[in-house]
């Protein structure tokens, strides 16, 4: 009975400091933004340009508010995704404020487009998503 009470309390030991190892290891979930592009009639757009950036703010000297413009392409969906796990850390509470911007040719062949324009507030390790009706 000493022996097996020796092995209960083993193994108890040896789970609970790897659970306690494991329970540590936090997995991270990306950072995305996901912009749907509709036109003023409210149908979803595929292959229209959509644009992230940031705005210019004024900060403390020695500061960067430099974000890079992230830029890609609506799909079959009118979805256009952007994985922004660049600009995002860990456990931060707020990532960024960007602009939206988004165009797509009014006809095929055509050098006019029409536009639209929103702001999306990106969290760490979170699906953003925003709406942009463009005209």
């Amino acid at each position: 009975m000493k022996k097996s009470f020796k092995s209960f309390l083993l193994f108890s030991i040896i789970a609970l400091i790897g659970g306690t190892i494991f329970s540590g290891c936090k997995k991270t979930i990306a950072t995305t933004a996901k912009i749907t592009v509709r036109d003023k009639n409210n149908v979803l757009v595929v292959d229209a340009k959509v644009k992230l950036y940031g705005a210019p703010s004024t900060v403390k000297p020695g500061y960067s508010t430099s974000i890079s413009n992230f830029e890609a392409k609506t799909d079959s969906k009118g979805v256009a995704s952007f994985n922004l796990d660049a600009i995002s850390k860990s456990g931060q509470a707020g990532v960024a404020v960007l602009n939206i911007y988004s165009s797509a040719p009014r006809i095929l062949l055509s050098a006019d487009s029409i536009r639209g324009y929103g702001v999306i507030k990106i969290e760490a390790e979170k699906e953003n998503t925003e709406k942009v009706f463009i005209e």
